[in-house]
């Protein structure tokens, strides 16, 4: 009788012992399945985020050093046309041609990210050939007015009146330039990737 009962009593705490086993097992599963239900609902709410922002316009800020000014973006397909040819080709002209002193280096350190090397090369002997020879020791300073471009698909010509102050002398001279424009990298500076590689003006030329 005692083995009997000893016997029953070892099998019953073998089956409470599976038991505990199983209920082990089952709530760490159970657990588990929590978890990843709660770290898949976290993903996909990172996820709608992560889409929602990129899908959302950005906001842009112009610092130009004095103030800054928040701008809404967004994204469209940039065409560079006529108009932009001759935005680029105005801004160049003007930091090319309007300085309060004739300092080739201030000046090549404006017009260089436009520039390809082989022109910088050549517009640097230029002006170092008229702050040298031309102007040397005089006060000179330059701007222009009257600035016309006209694009086309053979040749891009700018004309107009470049104003220089010798010894606060001022001389009006009608000028004319040709320009070739290649393609580049984009950097930081120059967004459109457009570069100036050839320059031939004529001073004297009367405005078209």
């Amino acid at each position: 009788m005692q083995i009997q009962e000893s016997n029953k009593a070892e099998e019953k705490r073998i089956v409470k012992s599976a038991l505990d086993q199983w209920m082990q097992v089952n709530n760490q599963v159970r657990f588990y399945k929590i978890a990843g239900a709660i770290g898949g609902g976290i993903g996909g709410l990172l996820l709608c985020v992560v889409l929602f922002q990129s899908l959302r316009a950005p906001l842009v800020v112009y610092d130009d050093g004095a103030q800054k000014v928040p701008y809404m973006a967004a994204t469209k397909e940039f065409k560079i046309d006529e108009e932009q040819i001759r935005r680029f080709v105005t801004e160049y002209l003007y930091l090319y041609h309007r300085w309060d002193k004739l300092d080739p280096e201030q000046i090549l350190k404006q017009i260089g990210p436009f520039t390809t090397e082989g022109l910088t090369e050549k517009v640097q002997t230029l002006l170092n050939q008229r702050r040298d020879r031309d102007f040397k020791g005089r006060e000179v300073s330059q701007d222009i007015a009257h600035l016309k471009i006209k694009v086309s698909d053979k040749e891009i010509v700018a004309s107009y009146d470049k104003v220089l102050h010798v010894s606060s002398i001022p001389l009006v001279m009608p000028s004319q330039a040709s320009f070739q424009i290649v393609n580049g990298a984009t950097t930081k500076w120059n967004p459109m990737g457009l570069y100036v590689n050839g320059i031939l003006e004529h001073e004297g030329s009367q405005g078209q």
